[in-house]
């Protein structure tokens, strides 16, 4: 679809809006319209007015609170949450859930069983690639740690797993929140949002590993400490190539896919029991990157 431009004055520029699109939306004179600079395209959307509004939620229980009440609204864009509820516990779930999971956001009212949750910060908003890049950083950090846990034959090193994968978590939820409600300048939402969410699974697979291992008290072979070496320089190729959009990576991605696809069972397959699982966790890494390639451009 082309339009021509017109101009205006000294220093306007104009274009016509195809009338199909303007009936589709109910767009009339003197409305508003949403303007995006992104790269080269100018993204012309409708006001998204149901962001702006107050929702209300409300919760009648007293135990195992659903916070996806909380957090669904909080990832589609709602700038503000209103919760009503009937116990107090609710009150603390709040707390907790603001603190720990939805960055932006403040309890800025509260009174006879109800609080307003509310986005306080909304110019972190143009801080999308930075919290992706760290979504990033905490999977690598998390494998790094795992491998030296089990290197240095000290669990220790990974008895504090659920910390990385908290923040984790709070970062895969604001980049959700921030690809619904405003898009990517650049990038598919679309394949964002799919790469957002297998970096998260990234971490829970390593929160899980390490807590495994820690009850267990477990040592690895050397077999698996081997894969586990080269399942991070793969992850941390996939990342470069990501970020610098290079075809040039592709071939040695490939080469490590390779790799850990032949090593994977043949080490499972001589592992004790308890070293099994760990493989089959480290395996499904492997499986959650895989599919992230044909993200990259």
């Amino acid at each position: 679809m082309k339009r021509k431009v017109v101009k205006h004055g000294t220093a306007t520029l104009t274009i016509s809006l195809p009338i199909q699109w303007a009936r589709k939306f109910a767009i009339k004179h003197g409305d508003e319209l949403d303007i995006e600079e992104r790269g080269n395209r100018i993204i012309i959307k409708p006001y998204n007015e149901r962001l702006e509004k107050e929702i209300v939620v409300s919760i009648d229980l007293k135990e195992n609170i659903p916070r996806r009440l909380i957090v669904s609204h909080y990832i589609a864009g709602y700038n503000q949450i209103r919760v009503k509820y009937r116990y107090k516990e609710v009150n603390l779930m709040l707390q907790n859930l603001v603190r720990d999971l939805l960055m932006g956001f403040e309890i800025v009212e509260e009174g006879h069983n109800y609080c307003v949750l509310k986005n306080v910060a909304k110019g972190i908003e143009e801080e999308f690639d930075v919290m992706f890049n760290r979504l990033f950083i905490i999977s690598i950090s998390m494998l790094k740690d795992v491998n030296e846990a089990f290197s240095k034959n000290d669990l220790s090193l990974i008895s504090n797993s659920a910390t990385p994968e908290g923040s984790a978590n709070k970062v895969n939820l604001f980049c959700r929140r921030m690809l619904n409600s405003l898009g990517h300048k650049e990038k598919r939402a679309t394949g964002l949002y799919f790469v957002v969410n297998q970096l998260e699974e990234i971490t829970d697979l390593c929160n899980k590993l390490s807590k495994y291992a820690v009850k267990n008290n477990l040592k690895v072979s050397k077999d698996a400490l081997n894969y586990l070496h080269i399942l991070i320089q793969y992850v941390e190729l996939w990342h470069k190539a990501f970020f610098e959009m290079s075809h040039s990576y592709m071939t040695q991605i490939k080469d490590f896919e390779t790799k850990l696809s032949d090593l994977g069972p043949k080490t499972i397959e001589k592992a004790k029991p308890h070293e099994a699982v760990v493989m089959h966790y480290l395996m499904s890494v492997h499986e959650t990157v895989h599919p992230m390639t044909e993200e990259i451009f």
